[in-house]
Order: structure tokens, then C-alpha cells, then sequence
């Protein structure tokens, strides 16, 4: 679903997209090293600037969005987390304690979620909630580019669906 989101959006607006976005296969809170498994593989495989998208199911049916945006050294530029359940008493302290085995010294940010509700529902708000901090992050990138017209970022476009 969040492929397929992310695709649209993509096509409805090519200049936005200059930076590639890899969704990760969904992440299961009850899975021993299946977060760390999955930033391995990112960092291992990817390079360049990119944006990192990994649906994490926190328990419960209780989902959470991580994004981390790469810079072209491999280094992180940052790394959020969403969770887009009204009144969530969600503590990130796991999350955070996997993330650093892979990336240390790195503190998880919250990110505010634009759509909330209840716990049912946060499968679709939390791909909502991905969908708009993509097009947020991009559109940073076109606002602070300097250095290249808007046409050569419409051409840079590359979007990967894992």
C-alpha cells in the first residue's frame, strides 16, 4: 500500500522526487534483529542520497513509520520516527536501543503525525503520515538546492520499491 502511494505521488508530481526512496519491507516488533536486519541491508546495499522508509508493527496491531534520509557519504543526515495513535503510550526506548546497534550515537526524533486516530486504524495513517513527510523531505531538498536547476532535479528522479 505504501508502494503504490508512493508511486503515485511520484508520478502526480515529478519534482519532488529527486532523491531515491526505498520502502523496506514491514519490520515485527516481536521478531528478534528483524529491525537490525533490515538497517544492515540499507547499509549495505544502498548508496548515494537517499531516503529510507521502514513500516514497523510495534505489537498489537500497533504501527509505527521509521524515516532515515542518507547523505552521499552513507552518513545520516536524520532519522524520525511517526506513530499515529491518538494518545499512544508508545515508548521508543526498544527502537532506539536496535537502531544504535547499527547506527550509534543517533537519536530517534518524533516526528509529529498529521492523520491520527486509534490503534485499528494506524496501518493506513501511518502510510498517510509516510507519504507526507516524504513529500516534506523532498521538497526541503528542491527549496535548498542551489547548486541545480529545477529541471536537472525533475530528471534525477529515481524511486526503488523493495
Amino acid at each position: 500500500m505504501l508502494s503504490i502511494g508512493l508511486k503515485t505521488s511520484s508520478q502526480r508530481n515529478p519534482d519532488r522526487f529527486r532523491i531515491q526512496v526505498h520502502v523496506l519491507a514491514d519490520v515485527y516488533a516481536d521478531i528478534s534483529n528483524q529491525l537490525e536486519e533490515r538497517l544492515h541491508e540499507a547499509k549495505d546495499n544502498y548508496t548515494g542520497e537517499f531516503i529510507l522508509i521502514i513500516p514497523y508493527n510495534s505489537g498489537n496491531f500497533h504501527w509505527i513509520g521509521l524515516l532515515i534520509q542518507f547523505k552521499q557519504d552513507k552518513q545520516i543526515q536524520r532519522v524520525e520516527y511517526i506513530d499515529p495513535v491518538n494518545k499512544s503510550n508508545y515508548s521508543p526506548a526498544k527502537l532506539q536501543e536496535q537502531f544504535n546497534k547499527v547506527f550509534p550515537n543517533f537519536i530517534l526524533q518524533s516526528r509529529t503525525a498529521l492523520y491520527k486516530g486509534n490503534q485499528a486504524d494506524s496501518a493506513s495513517l501511518i502510510v498517510k503520515n509516510l507519504l507526507e513527510a516524504i513529500v516534506e523531505f523532498k521538497c526541503k531538498e528542491v527549496e535548498h538546492s542551489n547548486t541545480s536547476k529545477l529541471s536537472d532535479q525533475i530528471n534525477d528522479t529515481e524511486i526503488v520499491f523493495k
